[in-house]
């Protein structure tokens, strides 16, 4: 709980209308929320829910649902998965056998650990955020014909894994980011670490498995091959990188020849 007091406190030094955080959750719908999804929600989550019944942060862009709005739906892994809110980048899955928070694109599921709690995401979620927002609710200077500058790429990833050390996301955009500075040796660092962490995080075995291949690391290139390809609950994505993972078997083939 107190770490909720202290999230009202830090929305509310920003200027009206770029946080709202909703009032809490009555507790008879928390229960019938979880007698209608068949679950009960994690402790972590269940506390944001009684602090605040949803949330929408730096103008809408980020939202948690309320306990009304939360949805279930069964995962790769025929295990049940709660849609708790949406980003920019997709959906936020809830895990609840452990209160772990996945980022996962609607189109192509393919999840990823950007949250260890509800409370971790959130803390990681305003540090990272705040580069982007002033106090105002102005968006900074941050921002090239590319995207999203460097240096402030590279701050949002820091900040990411201080605030929650245990999430896969924040390795994947290290590694991302070594891999674009010719640093493979530190990028597959970081990504071994991702899915020691993570074990069914696609992008970063997808990644892994790329940067393996070009730096001649074949075995190791065609087993994230596959893990990514397990990964997934895409069909053309498994594909894709079942194929990946027979190309780089052909290039070790090759070479032995």
């Amino acid at each position: 709980m107190a770490f909720f007091e202290s999230l009202r406190t830090a929305v509310g030094r920003y200027a009206g209308g770029v946080h709202e955080l909703a009032p809490p959750v009555d507790t008879r719908q928390l229960t019938a929320t979880e007698k209608q999804l068949g679950v009960t929600l994690p402790d972590s989550h269940r506390e944001f829910l009684r602090s605040f019944d949803g949330a929408w942060l730096f103008h809408e862009s980020l939202r948690l649902c309320a306990a009304a709005e939360i949805g279930a739906l069964k995962g790769g892994d025929s295990a049940t998965w709660l849609r708790i809110g949406e980003t920019p980048d997709g959906a936020l899955l809830l895990r609840p056998a452990d209160g772990a928070i996945y980022l996962v694109d609607d189109e192509v599921p393919d999840p990823i650990l950007a949250g260890s709690s509800t409370e971790a995401w959130l803390d990681a979620t305003l540090a990272r955020e705040g580069l982007l927002v002033d106090r105002e609710g102005e968006y900074r200077d941050v921002f090239t014909d590319e995207g999203l500058s460097l240096p402030v790429r590279r701050k949002r990833m820091q900040l990411g894994r201080r605030h929650d050390p245990q999430a896969a996301l924040y390795l994947f955009e290290q590694a991302e980011l070594d891999a674009e500075a010719g640093d493979l040796d530190a990028a597959l660092a970081a990504l071994r670490l991702a899915v020691k962490l993570d074990p069914q995080a696609g992008p970063a075995w997808e990644l892994q498995a790329t940067l393996c291949l070009d730096g001649g690391a074949l075995d190791e290139g065609e087993a994230a091959a596959r893990k990514a390809a397990e990964s997934t609950w895409h069909p053309p994505l498994r594909s894709a990188r079942l194929t990946l993972a027979t190309r780089i078997r052909t290039s070790q083939s090759l070479r032995v020849l």
